[in-house]
């Protein structure tokens, strides 16, 4: 990756400066985790912004639409064009009217765009823009043939000259406000993936699949600089050994068996795997968390869920506990229920923080180690 970004005169924040970010992976985070931006450009005078999808590839932009587009074609012209992308993380609800506001990120890049003209690399623009929408889906479609390219106009915006503004936190009222008898505080809001709808067309044999069952939108904000996704057969190993290390310390509280069935092999991971979703945190190319998840009717069982000791206090449990929940809805499961021991305090009041309640729901014993249930109503 290169060196964050320089400064400019348009690139600085003029209000408010300090919720400035110049720092490369952060404006990069942002841009990864939007859908659509908006691009800014003037032709003969007259001011045009458009609303498109795009992708990022490395320290590169693509934007791509019809090569039939005046506008887009007039863009590749050496025409200055200014990119926008907001994410709205939650709504700021102040003591006054006056300091109402919302927690966002914002990117603005500025720069010159140019037309993509060798196949190959339009097709890896292109590739990029899908994957940026829904991860593996490229290799699960058709790819485009040369009428359809020849009909596609592809951009490249060098990532050079660009900034990020980001609002976190509470409201912030004046002074004597805080004495008024009024609710304020945050709402927090999230884009969540419902359940899919098949094509009318769409034969019975074809099964759905699991980048789009599992589909969960990327979010950064207020979390540790962590991928979460969903985990692949070859993840099996690094799973098993993420579950040996969560609970190595409290191998002593657990009967030989009990704990050979929550320290899973890689083998049982991947027969897990087969059964129900499995997500996997990722530092890097380091998998230091991991939560899979069963249907059990109107429930959501959460299982599976261990964290290497070194990353704990990163909240990477609520990161984990908020995609399954997020998941569940969109299943249309009703609540989620988990079954845990005595012995694991800080799980347990991890859960409780989360919405858990102890239930006498069984089973209460797990090879000879005491076992309890856990249930979340979801809303």
């Amino acid at each position: 990756m290169a060196a964050d970004f320089v400064k400019t005169e348009r690139t600085t924040l003029k209000r408010l400066p300090k919720r400035g970010v110049f720092e490369r992976d952060q404006v990069y985070s942002i841009l990864d985790e939007g859908f659509v931006c908006h691009l800014g450009f003037v032709i003969d005078g007259r001011p045009f912004v458009i609303p498109t999808s795009y992708g990022r590839a490395g320290d590169n932009l693509f934007i791509h639409g019809s090569a039939a587009s005046r506008m887009l074609r007039a863009l590749a012209g050496n025409v200055e064009a200014c990119v926008t992308v907001t994410l709205i993380d939650g709504l700021v609800l102040a003591r006054s009217a006056f300091h109402h506001s919302m927690n966002y990120r914002s990117v603005v890049i500025f720069g010159t765009a140019s037309v993509v003209q060798e196949t190959a690399k339009k097709l890896e623009a292109l590739r990029a823009i899908s994957e940026h929408i829904i991860p593996a889906r490229w290799e699960d479609v058709r790819q485009p043939n040369e009428e359809e390219l020849r009909a596609t106009l592809v951009l490249q915006l060098p990532l050079i000259e660009a900034s990020a503004k980001v609002r976190l936190g509470p409201p912030l009222d004046d002074e004597a406000d805080y004495e008024l008898h009024t609710w304020a505080g945050e709402v927090p809001l999230r884009l969540v993936a419902q359940i899919p709808i098949p094509d009318p067309r769409l034969p019975n044999d074809i099964e759905l699949p699991s980048y789009v069952k599992s589909y969960l939108r990327q979010r950064t904000h207020g979390a540790p600089a962590i991928e979460l996704r969903i985990a692949k057969p070859e993840d099996a190993g690094a799973v098993a050994s993420v579950l040996e290390s969560a609970f190595a310390e409290y191998r002593s509280f657990y009967s030989e068996a009990g704990f050979a069935a929550t320290a899973i092999t890689k083998d049982q991971v991947e027969a897990r795997m087969n059964e129900g979703p499995m997500w996997v945190a990722v530092d890097g190319d380091v998998i230091i968390g991991t939560v899979a998840a069963v249907s059990n009717g109107e429930a959501l069982h959460v299982r599976g869920m261990g964290i290497v000791p070194a990353a704990r206090g990163r909240k990477i449990g609520e990161l984990l506990l908020t995609h399954v929940a997020e998941f569940a809805r969109a299943q249309q499961h009703t609540r989620m229920i988990l079954n845990t021991t005595p012995f694991l305090a800080q799980a347990i009041s991890l859960y409780e923080r989360f919405g858990f309640e102890r239930t006498d729901e069984g089973p209460l014993d797990l090879f000879g180690t005491p076992l309890f249930s856990m249930t979340k109503e979801l809303t």
